[in-house]
């Protein structure tokens, strides 16, 4: 099946080329959940733009009523998880803006069709670790097989590929060090359950309240240990 240029349309040039892989017109498109998923991130960018802007207030608020010495170890507790949380979604930042920006500048160098969507919806994958990157991922995959052939997709999955291992060797020990230090399971679990729980604010909030519940647990585990140092 011949695809023309002007086609650039995103749904029908995935799921054209999902026909092209041996699928047919009655296969969901991969796309039918965009624009839940979009509406969705609309609220978690409120709610981040809240936490970020408002956090520190809250950290206080929350520890006013509490008498020494307990007020002092709430501060510190609740500090620790404000740091957590709020370094991991600055990160998240750079991460996003990294991958976003290569696989973008990739895609327009390949000639591939709507280069400039797929980047922001990497850009927007990325704040869902590894589920978010395969998919995004994957669409840029099949929007190039779908207007360049077998050649270009392959193309498209060695830049993503690539992308993906240096930001996961080189960006993000860099830009995040050892902030989250959970294995990548527990990171995959946290999503999972985050997003039946929540949809897609709950996917997104997942991997740094787990972090944060991390750190929790090893703060009560130094106090506990501290008076037999």
């Amino acid at each position: 099946m011949p695809f023309t240029p002007q086609d650039t349309n995103i749904s029908r040039l995935a799921e054209r080329a999902l026909v092209q892989f041996g699928g047919s017109g009655g296969l969901i498109s991969p796309l039918g959940g965009a624009a839940t998923v979009l509406s969705g991130l609309v609220l978690v960018i409120v709610v981040l733009f809240f936490y970020l802007a408002q956090g520190g207030w809250l950290v206080s608020s929350m520890t006013r009523q509490l008498l020494e010495p307990r007020r002092a170890q709430a501060d510190e507790l609740l500090d620790r998880l404000w740091f957590t949380v709020g370094a991991y979604f600055r990160s998240l930042f750079v991460i996003a803006l990294f991958d976003a920006t290569l696989i973008g500048v990739g895609l327009a160098l390949l000639g591939v069709p709507l280069a400039l969507p797929l980047a922001v919806l990497i850009y927007l994958g990325a704040f869902f670790p590894y589920i978010g990157a395969t998919v995004s991922g994957l669409l840029a995959v099949l929007v190039a097989f779908a207007d360049g052939g077998l050649g270009t997709a392959l193309a498209v999955l060695a830049l993503a590929l690539g992308v993906q291992a240096l930001e996961g060797n080189v960006i993000e020990p860099l830009v995040m060090g050892k902030l989250i230090r959970l294995p990548a399971f527990v990171v995959l679990l946290a999503i999972v359950v985050g997003a039946t729980l929540l949809g897609v604010l709950g996917a997104f909030i997942a991997v740094p309240v787990t972090a944060a519940m991390a750190r929790a647990g090893e703060y009560v585990r130094e106090q506990r240990e501290a008076p037999a140092a």
